[in-house]
């Protein structure tokens, strides 16, 4: 482009200005304190968004929030999981419960609203919402409980019989020595 004003870089020069240029940022950032460097990132984030249309700037401002303020922590395992929630789990070995499996998320949902106290069903809670909850166990129709925890089930997520089905309960047959 240089060439059709009639001007001709200086090859010399240019490899010169490569070479310092290749080791100036570097350098300069390394020279800078941690305060410096946090300034000038805020002015160039400053920069970015008064390049943006107000509307762009307030859908990203919408998101910062909701990621800021997201209910769900990441969890992994059912080892990944607050104390009183793992003392549920007893039964399972919680390392190889994975929250992405459904299967496994129903069995860490189920015995936390049948067996769980106030904490872990509020860490529950957090992790999804009251729909969600709904549609798993409805999903599942109360599989893995006895008539009293399904009871407990439909109470506690306003499902109805047609989600849960009735399971008859037999209760505790004693039989003394015949």
């Amino acid at each position: 482009m240089l060439e059709s004003f009639g001007l001709v870089k200086n090859a010399h020069a240019v490899a010169l200005g490569k070479l310092g240029g290749s080791k100036g940022g570097k350098a300069r950032a390394h020279a800078l304190t941690a305060l410096r460097r946090q300034e000038i990132a805020s002015a160039a984030g400053r920069a970015r968004a008064r390049s943006l249309s107000s509307t762009r700037r307030q859908e990203i401002a919408r998101l910062a929030v909701r990621a800021r303020w997201s209910k769900r922590s990441p969890i992994v395992t059912g080892a990944d999981t607050p104390a009183e929630v793992r003392r549920l789990l007893k039964t399972y070995d919680p390392a190889q419960l994975r929250w992405t499996v459904a299967d496994d998320r129903y069995a860490i949902v189920r015995e936390i609203l049948v067996r769980g106290d106030t904490r872990a069903r509020r860490w529950l809670n957090r992790m999804l919402e009251p729909s969600e909850l709904r549609e798993l166990v409805r999903g599942y129709r109360g599989a893995g409980c006895n008539e009293p925890e399904r009871v407990k089930l439909r109470k506690s997520l306003g499902l109805s019989v047609k989600d849960i089905p009735v399971r008859p309960y037999v209760g505790l047959q004693w039989r003394g020595p015949t």
